[in-house]
């Protein structure tokens, strides 16, 4: 199924090979086409400006396209911050949209969907799909995988529309979500899936840091469906580069107390001071 490179932009400016254009321009056209190409992409966070984790993001880029084309690290660095710039104050905390193709590329900035204070301090609902993503640790535009997460946020549910859906394998076990990974607490365990079976998210990379700097256990494995439903699980929460760390208050009919779990807010609070430490070193290049 053919996909436009330009999806759901933020503002009217977009960077190609051809440098710095508007939207409606000839020069932009063909990338708001759907294409037959395969297309890699990456989405990066902006906080005041700043690419986070810019360099973790290139990175799984290059490892994506590795056995097929090479990408120049440094220009979509150097052409990202002049779109940043050229867009202005009202998109410093947008996100980067970054789409590449053997020999074609576009940069947009893209809408961010940050979670609000009530959703932080109260969490937020999950809902399941059954789905297993192709290639997880490549991280491409498929058309089919989107058409059935859509359709998944567009099933009415008993409790209200879900802020995400957690993929189901056909064990009935959850790897990931369909737009961030998951964690699952237990005592001072913290389960997150094993990385062969999700997309490495690189707010996760970070996670497991924060993890590992409070001291908790952290395991590698799966959790049932059947496990939530026994109540087995007494917390978890999702993580991802436009959220965080974000609790869940509950998966299908199971209530999760994850907002005021003690252990959430230690992880939290590490990965924040990560967070700080990357964006100051971006500052000082």
């Amino acid at each position: 199924m053919a996909f436009p490179m330009i999806d759901q932009p933020a503002g009217n400016l977009v960077i190609t090979p051809a440098g710095l254009t508007v939207l409606n321009s000839e020069a932009a056209a063909p990338y708001l086409q759907p294409t037959d190409r395969q297309l890699f992409y990456e989405v990066v966070r902006l906080v005041e400006g700043l690419p986070l984790f810019w360099d973790d993001h290139v990175g799984r880029l290059q490892t994506s396209v590795a056995e097929q084309f090479t990408i120049d690290p440094d220009r979509l660095l150097n052409d990202s911050l002049k779109l940043v710039q050229a867009a202005g104050q009202e998109f410093s905390q947008a996100n980067l949209r970054i789409v590449v193709t053997e020999n074609d590329f576009v940069i947009h900035l893209s809408p961010s969907y940050y979670p609000t204070p009530e959703q932080f301090a109260c969490g937020v609902p999950t809902a399941y799909l059954q789905r297993e993503r192709l290639n997880p640790n490549i991280k491409t535009v498929d058309a089919a995988y989107k058409a059935a997460v859509a359709e998944g946020f567009a099933q009415e549910r008993p409790g209200g529309r879900p802020f995400e859906l957690l993929l189901v394998n056909s064990e009935g076990m959850i790897t990931e979500g369909s737009r961030s990974n998951v964690f699952f607490i237990q005592g001072n365990k913290i389960i997150t899936a094993p990385a062969e079976l999700i997309l490495l998210g690189i707010t996760r990379y970070h996670v497991v840091d924060a993890i590992k700097a409070t001291g908790a256990e952290l395991v590698t494995g799966l959790v049932s469906t059947a496990q939530i439903a026994a109540g087995e699980v007494e917390a978890a929460f999702l993580t991802g580069s436009p959220i965080d760390i974000l609790p869940i208050s509950r998966i299908e009919d199971t209530q999760l107390e994850s907002a005021g779990q003690p252990l959430i807010k230690a992880v939290h609070d590490a990965y924040q001071a990560i967070v700080r430490a990357d964006l100051e070193q971006r500052r000082l290049k």
